[in-house]
């Protein structure tokens, strides 16, 4: 009796493609890091009359920032985990602009800023250098949450401590506020801030 090629053919292509998928799904690693509390959390922001920079430093809790690794190196990295800032620690060197910018944020009714990790473009690996990266994050905001692209600057140094910057432009109206005004609206703060995070992980895996 002659074999049956095109059944056997049929058989090992339904092989091959059981074989790809199970390897695709079994392929996505998770790699976690812990937060450290040390850290900044920095807005610059202008007014009509000059510039000011107000922060939050050294006040995160404690989480786990996972990655997962995906099957193709093409597609982006999901991030698990975030900065919770306490806008009450907020410091502007200037007692006023300090007060007007807790009264803005609306810091009696929603004390906190939450920055979620949402994904990044690729895994850092490449030890003693810095590398420029892009991902997405949740930003979230006197009661109000944006989905924000952002640029991250990273080092991985022999300690295996994961040294993060990113920044990214938000507006005061993106969470329905208004820009502190002062004297009848003579001096008058811009909608733009830009935000800036600096931040630590530690590796926990082996």
């Amino acid at each position: 009796m002659k074999p049956n090629h095109k059944k056997y053919k049929n058989y090992l292509i339904f092989v091959l493609v059981l074989m790809m998928l199970t390897t695709e799904k079994n392929f996505s690693q998770t790699v976690n890091w812990a937060l450290m509390k040390e850290g900044i959390v920095r807005v610059d922001g202008i007014t009509n009359i000059n510039s000011f920079s107000c922060e939050v430093a050294n006040c995160f809790n404690a989480d786990t920032v996972a990655f997962v690794k995906n099957v193709s190196p093409k597609m982006a990295i999901t991030m698990k985990g975030s900065i919770v800032v306490h806008l009450l620690n907020f410091n502007c060197h200037n007692s006023l602009m300090t007060k007007d910018l807790r009264k803005t944020l609306k810091v009696n009714d929603f004390p906190f800023m939450k920055i979620n990790f949402k994904s990044i473009n690729k895994y850092p690996e490449m030890l003693n250098m810095v590398n420029d990266y892009f991902g997405t994050v949740d930003i979230e905001l006197s009661g109000v949450t944006k989905t924000f692209d952002v640029r991250y600057r990273i080092l991985i140094d022999n300690k295996k401590l994961m040294h993060i910057e990113g920044s990214r432009v938000i507006k005061f109206s993106e969470f329905n506020l208004i820009p502190p005004q002062k004297l009848g609206g003579m001096i008058r703060t811009k909608d733009e801030l830009d935000v800036s995070f600096f931040f630590n992980l530690q590796s926990l895996n082996n």
